[in-house]
């Protein structure tokens, strides 16, 4: 389009929309003008803001408009690079005036006045055509060729007929690799079916889960909990049967469009030209006919699968939302479109990724087929180790893309911050913090699960990740909040990943951990087998069996991740008792949700948002006030229950309201030493 045109459409779109919006305005607020509803302004009961979103939204079409018609090359090109921008723009008015309707929705309930929702419609009309129109004067030619300062000669912005055309869309893209599966129409129909039933199958099972609930406590009816209960049974084996038949057709089209697409490319590579192979490596194409195609077959078959079953469930879901409370519903949905958007820059970005993790290991394999066709020439020139090398690194650049994209994936899900704070040799140490606060990430990296990209994690000033792996997990010892038991002995557990252990050693650990004495009154004492994961033992003796685990190894580092969550009061005192007395000679780091597990503890750290806000003592933390005062006060009243998302655990119990003490016990030192910046 012209740029005339865009602006004169923009102009009269401008002069509409603010038209239209103070007429609205107007009419819902004639018993008061615009100055005292300015004065005696109420988010509750006015619509000003709306009407000012709408100068807003036209002062910024405003400044478009002005910037395409004076510089008509270089305007639109600008305008694209504020995409972004008039976004989050379109986005915060949306997600603001659904805001303003709820709000006014608590005072006028139901809301009455036809100018109010006259508004509320014309404002996500605008919102729409501003977001059109700002793509319309981004997209705008020049009535004249235009050069752009510098570069005499050359046109600005519009692709010629000698330059490629842009890359297709994603939607492209997945459309033509769906007209591959054509031939397969009846089988992707009877898949469809069979996952529209196992979809609301599972969509109404937790329903008349509650339906059931309901007969039996609250209507105390038997026959609405059997009829409950019945359909639920129906549902649950309906969708079983159905989503198993619905895996294996879809199993089945996948494996046939792998073929098909591999028969395409082969077909469509023995048709070119002789140049095409002097130019394209054999292993490239290789890779391409081989990993490449199982690799998109196998990203269409899982995310139309799972596209289309989470279609279903969302619908029946969203029925479900708004039959019960369309404000809660509305709530709900107002993150939506911010997700979607960071969703589609992330994915952008992944993409990009994956091509090129695609294009490494094809680069990998041309080398692997290049010297395994030439092994007489790199025999006789003795080239072996070279050759293992040049295929070594080519693999190397492959494993660095494949960190890049496990980075790009654990950024997507958390960012965290920076953390640095010591562990002293022989003190104990705690990590408090809110949920998702970064504490149990923090035990993951000290643990040496997930390598650390910057930083650094020490122990006796060395890195972390110098040690070699079994000596390292002698000198650390973790109890998680969920400790994993085998089915054997208790024995057996206490010394699992020790091939000989004195049986003194055994009964000395299980001393240290408070789990001496319940041990001997089982029938077969320490000879007792746990059961499946622990089945046979409760949640407090599983926890001491699995701090003696730890204990047993006589660890100069003991990380204890929640271990008291599982706890009633007089386990966790003799736990505590364990920290502060048995564990004299250990650097015990504590993660801990509930506070009063480490108010003893020499030094408390606080996390908050993956960062260090605060450091210091029981005593001194408290005086100083900030999220550790809050977090304490909140525990004191009973507030701060449920489980934390950060790997922490434990929900509320009486000891958690009690007034904290101040006694405060000085171990000696002992030693181990972890670093972490």
């Amino acid at each position: 389009m012209r740029v005339w045109k865009a602006v004169a459409i923009t102009g009269v779109f401008m002069s509409v929309d603010v038209g239209i919006t103070t007429v609205l305005y107007v009419f819902s607020h004639r018993d008061r003008g615009v100055l005292q509803d300015l004065r005696d302004f109420n988010i509750f009961d006015s619509v000003l803001d709306l009407w000012a979103a709408c100068l807003y939204r036209s002062c910024l079409l405003l400044g478009a408009t002005i910037g395409v018609a004076k510089n008509s090359a270089l305007g639109p090109r600008r305008l694209k690079a504020a995409w972004t921008f008039i976004i989050l723009v379109c986005l915060f008015v949306g997600i603001y005036t659904m805001v303003k309707m709820l709000l006014f929705s608590e005072v006028r309930k139901p809301i009455r006045d036809p100018w109010f929702w006259g508004l509320f419609v014309w404002t996500y009309a605008s919102i729409g055509a501003t977001f059109f129109l700002w793509w319309l004067l981004s997209t705008v030619r020049p009535g004249h060729t235009v050069l752009e300062p510098g570069a005499p000669g050359e046109g600005v912005g519009y692709p010629t007929e000698g330059q490629p055309k842009q890359e297709e869309t994603s939607g492209a893209t997945l459309q033509k690799l769906l007209s591959y599966t054509k031939p397969d129409l009846a089988f992707l129909v009877a898949a469809s079916f069979f996952l529209v039933v196992a979809a609301l199958g599972e969509t109404f099972l937790p329903y008349y889960t509650g339906r059931a609930i309901d007969g039996i406590v609250i209507q105390k009816s038997m026959d609405q909990f059997s009829t409950a209960v019945v359909i639920l049974c129906l549902l649950a084996l309906g969708s079983s049967f159905a989503a198993g038949i619905r895996g294996g057709i879809f199993t089945l089209i996948f494996a046939r469009l792998n073929i098909r697409l591999r028969n395409c490319l082969f077909r469509s590579l023995v048709l070119q030209e002789t140049s095409f192979f002097d130019e394209n490596r054999t292993g490239d194409l290789i890779s391409r006919l081989t990993s490449d195609t199982t690799m998109v077959s196998d990203l269409v078959s899982q995310n139309v699968n799972i596209f289309l079953r989470n279609i279903v469930k969302v619908t029946g879901v969203v029925v479900f939302m708004f039959s019960l409370s369309w404000q809660l519903s509305l709530v709900t949905f107002m993150g939506f479109p911010i997700i979607m958007m960071v969703s589609d820059i992330y994915g952008k970005y992944y993409k990009r990724l994956s091509k090129e993790v695609q294009n490494a290991l094809a680069r990998a394999s041309n080398t692997a087929e290049e010297t395994i066709s030439a092994m007489k020439t790199v025999r006789s020139f003795a080239n072996e180790d070279e050759e293992a090398e040049v295929y070594d690194r080519k693999l190397q650049q492959v494993y660095k893309l494949n960190r890049k994209e496990a980075m790009a994936y654990t950024y997507y899900v958390w960012g965290s911050g920076n953390v640095s704070f010591t562990l002293s040799p022989g003190k104990v140490t705690a990590l408090v913090g809110p949920s998702g606060s970064g504490k149990s990430s923090c035990v993951n990296i000290l643990e040496n699960f997930y390598p650390v990209e910057e930083g650094r994690v020490l122990l006796d000033g060395k890195p972390i990740s110098s040690y070699e792996h079994k000596y390292l997990h002698r000198v650390i010892s973790l109890v998680s909040q969920e400790p994993v038991l085998f089915a054997r002995s208790i024995t057996d557990n206490i010394s699992y990943g020790l091939p000989t252990v004195p049986f003194t050693m055994v009964v000395d650990a299980a001393q240290k951990a408070n789990a001496h004495d319940f041990i001997m009154e089982l029938q077969d004492g320490y000879n007792t087998e746990t059961g499946e994961k622990g089945a046979q033992l409760s949640g407090g003796q599983k926890q001491r069996v699995a701090m003696a685990r730890a204990l047993v190894r006589n660890p100069p580092v003991l990380i204890l991740d929640e271990a008291t969550s599982a706890l009633d009061a007089e386990s966790e005192y003799m736990i505590q008792q364990a920290i502060h007395g048995n564990l004299q000679k250990h650097t015990v780091l504590i993660i801990a949700h509930r506070l009063s597990t480490v108010e003893k503890a020499h030094s408390i750290i606080v996390l908050d948002k993956g960062r260090v806000v605060q450091q210091g003592t029981h005593k001194q933390l408290l005086t100083q006030g900030g999220l550790y005062a809050k977090l304490v006060q909140r525990q004191m009243l009973g507030l701060e229950t449920g489980t934390d998302d950060d790997g922490g655990g434990g929900g509320g119990s009486r000891q958690e309201k009690q007034r904290f003490p101040s006694s405060h016990q000085e171990p000696p030192d002992g030693h181990g030493e972890v670093h972490k910046a």
